[in-house]
């Protein structure tokens, strides 16, 4: 908190954990970006501009959409219709059965995580999957979809939990009837 404190009064200094002093100009602006904060100080909380974000005021969709936008914008989708695609799939697999409340609710995940959490971790092996490919179709996408959720949603689940999960999902299926032996939860 010293460290804070030299750099947020008049003099502008930032000491590094190695005591090195590194002056800062007038246009430079810092953002500490922090989980909590009970241990700031007063006069911390008077010289910052404070914003809050929540996990609940963001929600999980605003973690999918930027997704596809970075996607979109580096061009590095697999198929023209990718951002129609996968909203498709995440409006029949995530928000129509409300995945998020119902993993909760009725599978019991070993170990509670909020929903930007399973997002994250459902986009990451996505994303993965995605850069593996070059063109994918529509079932290719939703074969992909599928299997990221079983793993990204449904990988903190209990074995015989996982089972039911990946039949609830091979259910609302669109293109995908049956998961490929390699691509199965269940055989896991």
């Amino acid at each position: 908190d010293v460290y804070k404190r030299q750099v947020l009064d008049d003099n502008k200094v930032l000491t590094l954990a190695n005591a090195q002093r590194i002056p800062m100009t007038e246009n430079v602006k810092l953002i500490f970006e922090i989980e909590q904060m009970n241990h700031v100080e007063p006069s911390t909380v008077g010289r910052c501009g404070i914003l809050y974000l929540s996990v609940e005021d963001l929600g999980w969709n605003t973690l999918f959409k930027s997704y596809l936008k970075s996607r979109s914008e580096l061009r590095i989708m697999c198929n023209p219709n990718e951002i129609e695609i996968v909203s498709d799939c995440v409006k029949n697999y995530i928000e129509e059965p409300n995945i998020m409340e119902e993993i909760d609710k009725n599978y019991a995940p070993s170990l509670q995580t909020n929903k930007a959490v399973k997002a994250i971790s459902f986009i990451t092996i996505f994303n993965a999957l995605l850069k593996q490919h070059t063109s994918l179709d529509k079932a290719g996408y939703e074969q992909l979809f599928i299997f990221s959720m079983c793993w990204g949603l449904g990988g903190l689940l209990e074995m015989d939990k996982r089972d039911h999960f990946q039949k609830f999902l091979l259910e609302r299926a669109v293109t995908v009837k049956n998961m490929p032996m390699y691509l199965s939860l269940i055989h896991i």
